[in-house]
């Protein structure tokens, strides 16, 4: 006759104690956070693109001459780019998006970065090893496109793995790139840096014949623009002023039976005034060689 009556009062304990167990906290995406620093970022990248546009044609002398001066230099052996090339795609801030743009660079790759900073040391330095996974192009329900990266320099990372994302970054062993695509914004990047060097890089970029132009200004860990009397990891101290802006073009490359995600870059100083771009160096190149699975 006992026994009904006890157990509803082992069930009601047990009820108790689950109640006052707290219901686990889901973690937090950290590339839902750079979303936002991007979205935060509109007027500056409005910005931008109002006087990359403004100066397009004059610019596009400088950036080209810049760009092509140093091709042969390093590793890469980039194509030559055109004024008219580069004209045409400043004009043209926020063309109509084609996710071909990301699927480019999508799988694991295995990256080779180095740095030549011409003319004070024309030799090359080499950095580690880069293991990074360039996720795939998706859609994110809001009518953009979005890719995550991850980058170590001891394994691949899965940039989906959420808590080995979280952990990794809590310990700064671990490089984030988030590219996307809005109507608002038009292409734009957001990178934190912590295996080489500590900086973050905030981005608009420019589809480009078949590449991607970048137009990145480097920032510091604590998200102030880098400029002034600096430290840089890549060529020690030396004074950036404003408006310096490192342009890079990425591009596909096959060649024999291989596939590289190639990055080459450079610091250029600009005046929007004059409408002029002037080699500051130093310059990266980096090589990801794709692997497959």
């Amino acid at each position: 006759m006992d026994e009904n009556p006890r157990q509803d009062t082992i069930r009601q304990v047990l009820k108790d104690i689950r109640d006052k167990i707290p219901t686990p906290i889901p973690l937090a995406d950290p590339y839902e956070e750079i979303r936002y620093r991007l979205q935060l970022s509109k007027d500056t990248f409005d910005k931008w693109r109002d006087g990359f546009a403004r100066c397009a044609d004059k610019l596009a002398v400088d950036i080209a001459k810049n760009l092509n001066e140093y091709r042969t230099l390093g590793q890469l052996k980039p194509l030559e780019i055109t004024v008219e090339e580069v004209a045409n795609t400043l004009k043209n801030p926020k063309a109509p998006f084609n996710r071909a743009t990301l699927d480019r660079f999508t799988g694991r790759a295995l990256g080779d970065l180095r740095i030549y900073n011409p003319p004070d040391a024309p030799g090359e330095t080499k950095a580690p090893p880069a293991y990074s996974i360039w996720g795939p192009a998706r859609e994110d329900g809001q009518g953009g496109w979005i890719q995550r990266i991850t980058g170590t320099p001891t394994a691949y990372v899965s940039p989906d793995d959420v808590p080995i994302v979280s952990r990794l970054l809590s310990e700064e062993k671990i490089d984030l790139t988030f590219n996307a695509y809005a109507d608002d914004l038009g292409i734009v990047s957001w990178a934190v840096f912590y295996t080489n060097h500590k900086n973050q890089l905030r981005s608009i970029g420019y589809e480009m014949n078949g590449k991607l132009l970048w137009i990145n200004q480097l920032l510091t860990p604590d998200l102030k623009v880098l400029q002034g009397d600096v430290e840089l990891a890549s060529v020690g101290r030396r004074f950036i002023p404003e408006n310096q802006f490192v342009v890079s073009v990425d591009y596909r490359e096959e060649s024999g039976s291989k596939i590289y995600f190639n990055v080459y870059a450079m610091h250029m100083n600009f005046d929007f005034k004059k409408c002029t771009a002037v080699f500051a160096g130093p310059i990266l190149e980096m090589a990801n060689t794709f692997l497959e699975g």
